[in-house]
């Protein structure tokens, strides 16, 4: 007589697996994993793919039964060959328990039993994007003649699911999507911050070296132009001359436009000057240790008087009006 059992897949599947449809003829898809990269508190955890599966003894198999049926789990690789599936790269589970030696054992008490893949974790990154295929075959017949009608005695191929041979997992490796987030906010932030910087720069008024060749500095007796004595002033917002030693920082450069420190040694007090529309030129002081003149008509030339706190006498003439 024979002795057999059938093994049938039921069209179930749970936890993270979306649908169950066959791959090709010999193949059926047993899920599909996507994994991310680990970042900062969010990892990547490794889930379960699970099948019920149905078991059918014949009579004359349960009253003959002899010992267990153990099957056991191997890899298919892109080549074609078959070898053991080690734990550590896909770990099998037996009714929510994970199998030791991937291998499932099926007694003659049993009739439905809950089989799951758990894909880990260093194995799906090192393989990035492909489908893994696993087969089950038979380690010990456990002395049956026939598992899903398919001979045994003295083979150790058989077919787990009824009418295929393997099982195949999908995998695709995503993005950490937190990190895609956090990544996604802080360019958008960097954009506007670069924009916001642009746009300053394109609206602030500055310098020009028309500007600068028309505003003189005379100190004890010596004159000179602004744009002959740096070139840091041209391009900037305003022109400060001051006794003391100044910078500007970087932020205030950018977020406020460039500022040109120029130093006279004992210069009493700052004296701003900001160029205005039309190519005009404004200037800020202390009216109280100044005096401001206007020398000319047609142009505007005005005459700032001063001295330094030695005495030295300083002026600054500049053209409030262009033509």
């Amino acid at each position: 007589m024979k002795r057999y059992i059938s093994v049938i897949a039921l069209a179930l599947c749970v936890l993270a697996l979306p649908s169950c449809r066959q791959k090709d003829a010999n193949v059926e898809r047993w899920g599909e994993i996507t994994s991310f990269p680990d970042w900062w508190l969010n990892k990547y955890q490794p889930v379960t793919l699970e099948r019920n599966l149905h078991v059918e003894f014949n009579k004359d198999a349960r009253e003959d039964w002899e010992r267990d049926v153990v099957l056991a789990l191997y890899r298919i690789d892109d080549q074609g060959s078959e070898r053991p599936a080690r734990p550590e790269d896909v770990q099998l589970f037996v009714n929510g328990e994970p199998s030791p030696d991937n291998r499932l054992r099926i007694g003659r008490s049993d009739s439905d039993i809950t089989v799951g893949l758990q894909v880990q974790k260093d194995f799906l990154a090192q393989n990035g994007t492909t489908t893994f295929n696993w087969k089950f075959k038979v380690v010990d017949n456990g002395g049956l003649d026939y598992i899903n009608d398919f001979e045994v005695s003295g083979s150790d191929e058989s077919p787990l699911l009824r009418d295929n041979s393997a099982m195949d997992v999908y995998h695709q490796r995503g993005k950490n999507k937190p990190r895609v987030i956090t990544d996604t906010t802080l360019l958008t932030i960097l954009a506007l911050i670069v924009a916001f910087i642009v746009f300053i720069q394109l609206v602030t008024a500055k310098f020009t070296p028309h500007q600068l060749g028309k505003v003189f500095i005379t100190v004890d007796g010596v004159r000179k132009n602004i744009q002959g004595m740096t070139r840091e002033a041209k391009g900037a917002k305003q022109v400060i001359l001051t006794g003391k030693k100044k910078s500007q920082g970087l932020l205030s450069k950018l977020f406020q436009g460039k500022d040109c420190y120029l130093f006279i040694r004992g210069l009493a007090s700052d004296i701003v000057l900001t160029p205005g529309k039309k190519f005009q030129t404004k200037a800020r002081c202390s009216h109280s240790q100044y005096e401001t003149l206007t020398a000319g008509d047609s142009n505007e030339l005005k005459v700032i008087k001063g001295q330094t706190q030695d005495g030295l006498p300083v002026e600054v003439e500049f053209y409030a009006k262009n033509k």
